[in-house]
């Protein structure tokens, strides 16, 4: 046992040092595949991807709902993913600041729009390279439109998030 929590343990610090990390709170999913291809060349998440201006990109995401219940009790189902877009803008001036003014939602997807013929969540979405730039996901079981601080006494579990790590 303690050979294979080693190997575990390099493999997760491995995947972190790489990029090739999701977040999610109250066991909102428990697994998450995303990637883009152009060209027969793939990548997921922590690559890079390289293509001409106006290529066809094809954005593949898949996610597992965990299908047990979380700390509360519940079995929370996500109601939809945001595909998030920025633009590349080079080393940063002000390494305070934590935002991407570039950044936006470049789709919303709701759970209907997902197919499950594979046992995950799957959606695939077309989309032209027009400049430098990364995508992410984030999804939720929520309503909100724009992830907000829990304010003081709101119940933590309305709101469940998940997050990648972009490409």
């Amino acid at each position: 046992t303690h050979v294979w929590a080693a190997k575990n343990h390099d493999a997760i610090l491995d995947g972190i040092r790489n990029g090739r990390v999701f977040v999610t709170t109250g066991d909102l999913i428990s697994a998450l595949e995303f990637s883009v291809n152009a060209n027969g060349i793939s990548a997921s998440l922590g690559d890079e991807l390289v293509v001409d201006k106006g290529a066809e990109i094809e954005v593949v995401v898949r996610f597992l709902d965990s299908d047990s219940n979380n700390a509360r009790g519940e079995n929370p189902s996500v109601a939809r993913v945001d595909l998030i877009r920025g633009d590349l803008t080079g080393v940063a001036q002000d390494r305070s600041n934590d935002s991407n003014p570039t950044a936006r939602v470049q789709q919303r997807l709701s759970a209907q729009e997902f197919s499950t013929a594979t046992g995950m969540s799957e959606v695939r979405i077309k989309l032209i390279a027009e400049v430098s730039g990364y995508l992410r996901l984030r999804g939720t079981n929520g309503e909100e439109l724009e992830p907000t601080s829990d304010a003081l006494g709101e119940d933590p579990w309305s709101d469940l998030w998940f997050y990648s790590n972009p490409i």
